[in-house]
């Protein structure tokens, strides 16, 4: 197969987030091949990331902002995306996603983005 070359710049959260990944693999892969396995895996599935996902892996990138939503900062990103999740507050599912699109409006980075076009389409 006929390969062609593709740069990219990347953040280090991204890089640390493409790292983590990689390590955690059997043959530690490098990061151009993690990278290529990431999104062929990402493209094949055919599913669309779920809101627990997409909240996971935000925290994740973003453990240091975890108080930000009322939670002690040792709190790991899956028990912060439990809790957010099933908050007594967001039992209605578009009460509940207007509250987690405020939050993550405006954000920067791609999850946030993805975040808020998921819930968007639930809250119309």
């Amino acid at each position: 197969m006929k390969t062609e070359r593709f740069e990219m710049r990347a953040d280090r959260d991204f890089l640390k987030l493409v790292d983590d990944w990689r390590r955690a693999q059997a043959d530690i892969p490098p990061r151009a091949e993690a990278i290529r396995r990431i999104v062929i895996q990402a493209l094949s599935s055919g599913d669309d990331p779920t809101l627990s996902a997409l909240l996971k892996d935000w925290f994740s990138a973003n453990h240091h902002r975890i108080g930000e939503f009322g939670l002690e900062a040792d709190v790991t990103p899956e028990k912060a995306t439990t809790i957010i999740l099933e908050d007594g507050a967001r039992q209605s599912p578009v009460i509940g996603a207007k509250a987690i699109i405020d939050i993550f409006d405006g954000e920067p980075d791609s999850i946030a983005k993805q975040i808020v076009a998921l819930l968007s389409r639930v809250a119309r």
